[in-house]
């Protein structure tokens, strides 16, 4: 019996994975304090860059007022397949695995705007795990699940690292704190690299399907 094609070619699923943990190591040495405005709850996810969640705790000031809100969450500066493609049904699980292991979450709220056109919070997602806390948007970027979509906004992606552990009561830290040490440098390179990588392959993929169609 013909196996069904994976949601991604098997060659580029193995070239991606190895790519990953090359860079997750790379940028071992790069992580620096994240910036942390409330503490979630996640109630479903969406898509590969959509999540639905309630806020338990403002920590920062200028989001009290989202204390208690069941808000959608648009994972700021990525992009995955639309879902019902292999490729976006491969992001959703894969978010979903992701935010299965981990005991708290966090957004970065976009402090420039807050929201999208279409009312959700613009944010990077936070989970931590084990006492560090990963980079969820940074994650499924360097496992090519989504690649960088870059939008007018506080953030700075192509300076993100997947990880980061956080000082003894670095939530609610301030955002004017500045950010800890070098390796910025590193972990831009490999950001960008995977989000290359990650966007070829999507697309890679997306051809493959049409020619066997």
């Amino acid at each position: 019996m013909r196996r069904p094609l994976p949601p991604l070619p098997a060659a580029s699923a193995a070239i991606a994975a190895a790519l990953a943990l090359l860079l997750l190591a790379l940028q071992a040495a790069a992580a620096q304090a994240p910036e942390l405005d409330v503490e979630v709850e996640i109630l479903r996810v969406v898509d590969g860059d959509t999540v639905v969640a309630v806020v338990k705790e403002a920590l920062r000031s200028e989001y009290k007022w989202l204390e208690g809100e069941r808000v959608r969450v648009r994972l700021a500066d990525i992009n995955a397949p639309e879902k019902g493609t292999p490729e976006g049904e491969a992001a959703t699980e894969r978010l979903k695995e992701i935010l299965a292991g981990a005991q708290r979450y966090y957004l970065d709220i976009d402090d420039k705007y807050v929201t999208d056109r279409y009312g959700r919070i613009v944010a990077i997602l936070y989970a931590e795990v084990d006492g560090t806390l990963v980079n969820v948007n940074a994650k499924l970027v360097l496992e090519g699940y989504a690649y960088i979509w870059d939008h007018d906004n506080e953030f700075d992606p192509q300076s993100w690292t997947a990880t980061a552990t956080p000082k003894p009561g670095a939530a609610g830290q301030q955002k004017e704190a500045a950010p800890a040490g070098g390796g910025q440098d590193e972990g831009a390179l490999a950001i960008a690299a995977a989000s290359i990588i990650a966007a070829l392959l999507i697309a890679a993929a997306a051809a493959l399907r049409r020619i066997k169609g």
